[in-house]
C-alpha cells in the first residue's frame, strides 16, 4: 500500500525543504520505476535527490507504465 501525492500539475510530489529562491531545476522523466510505483512519496529517487540538493527544484514528471515516448 503506497501513498501517491500529486500536485496541481498532476506530477508526483518531491518537495523536501526546497529553497524558495532556487534557480536550478532537475526534471525526472521516465516510466514507473522513475515515478516510484509501489513506493511512498518519500522513497522515490526524485524525492531522495531533492534531499541531497535542496537548492534545486526537483520535478518528477515520470508516469507509471509509460516512458518518454508517450510524453507527446
Amino acid at each position: 500500500d503506497a501513498l501517491y501525492n500529486l500536485d496541481a500539475n498532476r506530477q508526483r510530489e518531491t518537495s523536501y525543504k526546497q529553497s524558495q529562491r532556487a534557480e536550478k531545476f532537475l526534471v525526472f522523466l521516465g516510466c514507473s520505476m522513475t515515478f516510484g510505483e509501489g513506493l511512498n512519496d518519500q522513497e522515490t529517487l526524485p524525492f531522495l535527490v531533492q534531499q541531497i540538493f535542496p537548492d534545486y527544484h526537483v520535478y518528477n514528471w515520470a508516469f507509471p507504465g509509460y516512458g518518454p515516448g508517450q510524453f507527446i
